[in-house]
């Protein structure tokens, strides 16, 4: 439990600043993160279950950081997580802030910084195109992410176990859904509401 508040801690340490919160004066930044906060809340309540797996669920996470960009992405997953101990309370009347509940906290947050930085070295090394971004920076980075989230959720739900041969071959179908999902609503908003985008925003704003 200490270690992964120690990580979680560092991670909002190194991401958030004073600047972070400058975008929350914009109205259509405060709409996008409050479908992202709905959006999320719905999908993290949806699980799946897999025999001898860990519950599996959509996560979203590449779409939120390229909506939002990784500071605002970060302050927007913790709100559901935040929901769902504030639910909790009203049913039972305890806070589970246990060890499971910090650990996936800090697995989500290091899923945005790694879903943040394939699309940083697509951006850079990738040609601007409509087909780039959406195969590269969004399919295959949703379903990079997800292969990240639901290994090492599957190493801490083991208690240290490793991935099987069986593992490792599963765990690409169930990242699929994930970039599909991904995939499809960034082609949606890249072809009607491009100025969403974070990084494309910038991009407009700049011509």
């Amino acid at each position: 439990m200490l270690l992964s508040g120690v990580c979680l801690l560092f991670i909002y340490y190194l991401a958030l600043q004073r600047s972070s919160l400058e975008p929350l004066q914009h109205p259509t930044i405060q709409t996008l993160i409050g479908t992202c906060i709905c959006a999320l809340t719905l999908l993290w309540q949806v699980d799946a279950q897999l025999p001898g797996w860990p519950a599996i669920h959509f996560l979203g996470i590449t779409s939120l950081v390229l909506l939002l960009g990784l500071r605002l992405g970060l302050l927007t997953i913790a709100v559901p997580l935040l929901l769902q101990l504030i639910y909790t309370f009203m049913l039972d009347g305890s806070l589970q802030v246990d060890d499971d509940f910090l650990w996936r906290w800090t697995l989500l947050a290091l899923t945005a910084v790694i879903s943040y930085g394939i699309y940083l070295l697509c951006d850079r090394y990738l040609p601007l195109h409509f087909f780039t971004f959406i195969f590269a920076g969004c399919f295959l980075n949703a379903m990079l992410s997800a292969c990240f989230y639901y290994g090492i959720s599957f190493v801490i739900w083991r208690e240290g176990s490793l991935l099987s041969d069986t593992d490792w071959f599963l765990l690409p179908l169930i990242a699929l859904p994930e970039a599909l999902l991904n995939g499809m609503a960034m082609t949606l908003l890249v072809v009607y509401r491009p100025q969403w985008i974070a990084g494309l925003r910038m991009k407009i704003f700049e011509q």
